[in-house]
């Protein structure tokens, strides 16, 4: 697979894996590095999430996100609260994939 088609396949996941955890993305956004490195077969792809969720949904989706077919790794997260939906917190959050060089 191609650069673009990987990370492509990882937002998909992304994405599918909110969905069936209730969780609402707002918006996804990888940080895509133009010169990996050329001494190593993968390097790191961090990727920006926006969400709103409930607790429950959010502890879900952490769940999926550690026991899925793709490594993710958490490397920032800031939960406030949503002031539009008191059910709901504003999520945003870094996670960090692998693609090959």
């Amino acid at each position: 697979l191609g650069a673009s088609s990987q990370i492509a396949s990882v937002l998909e996941d992304l994405s599918k894996l909110a969905s069936e955890s209730g969780v609402k993305i707002t918006s996804l956004k990888p940080i895509e590095n133009n010169n990996p490195p050329k001494d190593k077969l993968y390097f790191s792809v961090p990727i920006k999430i926006n969400a709103a969720a409930g607790t429950h949904e959010f502890g879900t989706f952490l769940m999926r996100l550690e026991g899925g077919d793709t490594f993710f790794k958490v490397t920032d997260l800031k939960i406030a609260t949503n002031t539009t939906n008191e059910r709901k917190h504003s999520v945003e959050m870094m996670v960090e994939t692998y693609r090959k060089v």
